[in-house]
């Protein structure tokens, strides 16, 4: 079986074009787990060999949940004869008949410019024939719902449609690797992925406070860490930091309306400790800008201020809660971030949080808790779980 992937941002790269491209077909290699010779970079597109496949469907799931791809789908190799090429089209017609799409056009790329047809003749003979033996088809070479592409090549004919949509963006991995502060929520799994999406490959930080949040709660991470794997070729980290200690000094001996931003604030020196140890280029966050009292821009500023030398990234900044919950569904983790078992933040909330704090007043109620003792033993104590696919595997070190 022969597959071809498409893509379009990367071809937009310029001097840096070959190194997206290597890094995607490595991604792709990696992500069907076969070997890299399976997988070559021809004239803009990408082509997978898979000798022992014989149903398509599950390596095209697997190339749809990879970054970078645009369009995915099989590939037919075939003797450089028109009727070929017109019997090849004519059922890949139909199967995009199935799916509803109707309006197409035929396109040709002819890269052995010895063959004596020009590609407008062999587009316009096949595309006649196809219409011919089609005829429920609408010509369309302005606005296509799908294509028939017919590459010309030394000695064969590839026959391709449009494909499947991939999730496009940028391969995981040509922008580093980036902390994901995960909740049990909708937000951060959705931003973990949109960061994916622009080549960070995201490894994941919870924090837990036993015994108010049971293993139901942990459970429900440990899943969406498990789903997010599946979008990523590389093994995915999950730390878990338990913090029990950290917020019963803050209700003890802070105020009450600065409790969230407090610990949020917390959160980034925990979270700064793993990006000196282990590399990582920045930490991602599911903050969405007004969408609650902690995620006010003076309260952003109040907790980011804690870790000032951290790239914080917020994918979601400019969503509302409509398109998190439609990404959340689309990729796949919102029914299990919707199962009611609430986060260290949700117990912790006051009944009257400020909307306005500053560093300054944030600095002082932190003076004589001792939480930067609190803060080093909790990330010196956290656990370490790692999946790939889907799957949980065993790393060694960090």
């Amino acid at each position: 079986m022969l597959l071809h992937v498409r893509y379009d941002e990367l071809a937009l790269k310029g001097g840096r074009r070959g190194f997206y491209e290597g890094k995607l077909a490595d991604n792709v290699a990696w992500s069907l787990q076969i070997p890299r010779t399976q997988v070559r970079r021809a004239d803009g597109r990408i082509r997978v060999e898979l000798p022992d496949a014989d149903d398509p469907r599950e390596p095209l799931d697997v190339l749809c949940r990879t970054f970078g791809v645009a369009y995915a789908g099989e590939v037919e190799r075939l003797p450089r004869e028109v009727d070929a090429a017109v019997e090849a089209c004519v059922r890949l017609a139909r199967e995009e008949i199935g799916r509803g799409k109707r309006r197409f056009k035929v396109a040709t790329k002819r890269r052995d410019k010895h063959y004596p047809t020009t590609s407008t003749e062999l587009s316009i003979q096949v595309g006649t024939r196809v219409h011919d033996a089609v005829p429920e088809l609408i010509v369309d070479v302005h606005e296509p719902e799908f294509t028939l592409t017919i590459e010309v090549e030394p000695h064969y004919f590839y026959v391709t449609t449009t494909g499947r949509e991939g999730p496009r963006g940028l391969p995981v991995g040509t922008a580093g690797k980036a902390l994901t502060l995960l909740s049990g929520g909708i937000d951060s799994p959705v931003a973990a992925w949109h960061a994916m999406k622009r080549g960070l490959h995201s490894d994941m930080l919870h924090f837990h406070a036993p015994p108010g949040t049971g293993p139901k709660a942990r459970e429900k991470v440990v899943t969406l860490a498990r789903l997010l794997s599946r979008w990523t070729p590389k093994v995915v980290r999950l730390y878990l930091v338990k913090t029990t200690e950290i917020q019963e000094a803050i209700m003890q001996g802070g105020p009450e309306r600065l409790r969230v931003v407090l610990l949020r604030r917390s959160f980034l020196r925990i979270a700064r400790y793993l990006v000196g140890w282990f590399k990582y280029k920045a930490v991602v966050g599911g903050e969405a800008l007004g969408q609650v009292a902690s995620q006010t821009p003076e309260n952003l500023l109040a907790a980011q201020a804690a870790a000032p030398d951290v790239l914080y990234l917020r994918p979601l900044i400019g969503m509302d809660k409509i398109e998190i919950w439609r990404r959340a569904k689309a990729i796949g983790t919102y029914e299990t971030s919707i199962a009611p078992h609430p986060d260290c933040c949700t117990l912790f909330a006051p009944r009257r949080p400020a909307v306005q704090s500053t560093i300054a007043e944030c600095e002082a109620a932190e003076e004589g808790l001792g939480l930067a003792e609190l803060e080093l033993a909790a990330v010196e104590s956290r656990e370490k779980l790692a999946f790939r696919h889907g799957e949980p595997v065993e790393v060694r070190g960090r």
